[in-house]
């Protein structure tokens, strides 16, 4: 249906414990919004050891925060291939969770939370935006998936919060377009 909600939350604040929560689905203009989690309306979940998923659709949240909502997410995976977290006018406090995704929004606490190919956010949920490639031992053993990576899988650059993408020593044959 439309939109498609694996779990909604609506002025609730349940103990999620142990839960795989997935929305899914297509839709033309101004439809198809999937949401793994969805917490409207001052819900406050404690969501722990969660997985929420939301693809296929034209905006997909893993976790959609809206209207004074606060969920706490702990030992957690959450996915969303527009946002893995959206929070309007909400907050969210994350742990030792993996974001696959960039955030949205403000209102993060964050403490061990890193991307799904390991790379460590800051307090506010955002990259470091410090990116290494190297053959072994960095975040991408290629310029071209560090590259691709910014914005999709990591937060989107921007001039006020740029990358430096670190490159060590070695031979990198890529073709860039």
């Amino acid at each position: 249906g439309n939109p498609s909600h694996g779990v909604r939350n609506d002025s609730s604040s349940p103990s999620m414990n142990n839960v795989t929560a997935t929305g899914t689905g297509t839709g033309g203009i101004g439809i198809g919004n999937n949401y793994g989690v969805r917490n409207i309306f001052s819900s406050s979940p404690s969501m722990n050891n969660v997985t929420a998923t939301a693809t296929g659709g034209n905006t997909n949240y893993g976790v959609d925060n809206e209207a004074s909502s606060s969920p706490s997410i702990r030992n957690s995976s959450i996915t969303g291939t527009t946002n893995s977290i959206h929070n309007n006018g909400s907050t969210a406090k994350v742990a030792d969770t993996v974001l696959d995704g960039a955030v949205s929004g403000t209102g993060f606490t964050c403490s061990s939370v890193s991307t799904s190919v390991g790379v460590a956010l800051g307090p506010d949920c955002l990259a470091d935006r410090v990116v290494t490639v190297a053959d072994a031992g960095g975040d991408y053993t290629s310029l071209s998936a560090a590259l691709a990576a910014i914005g999709t899988t990591l937060p989107a650059a921007s001039a006020e919060k740029p990358y430096v993408v670190r490159v060590a020593p070695g031979t990198y044959t890529e073709t860039s377009t």
